[in-house]
């Protein structure tokens, strides 16, 4: 997550701030929308996860197991700001 916010601001040429709610805000932002309370808890588990970067593999398994190299944030970034 730290990475995200410096990357889009690269690639956008301006910057963008990076602001990390804590669980409690945002549950208090999911259910007043509408969440349902498990799907919340749900969401909640997986946002803290990622903050504590679980996604985060160096292995190179996925460039492996699909016979591609993966590719770089900003190189996803700036494709998706042509689009």
């Amino acid at each position: 997550m730290a990475d995200l916010a410096p990357a889009i601001s690269e690639v956008v040429g301006r910057p963008i701030a990076l602001r990390l709610a804590s669980p409690a805000e945002y549950r208090a932002f999911l259910l007043p929308g509408g969440t349902p309370e498990p799907s919340a808890d749900v969401l909640l588990t997986i946002e803290t996860s990622i903050a504590q970067e679980a996604l985060f593999d160096d292995s190179r398994t996925l460039s492996r197991l699909s016979g591609r190299p993966t590719t770089s944030l900003r190189t996803i970034l700036r494709t998706w700001l042509r689009a």
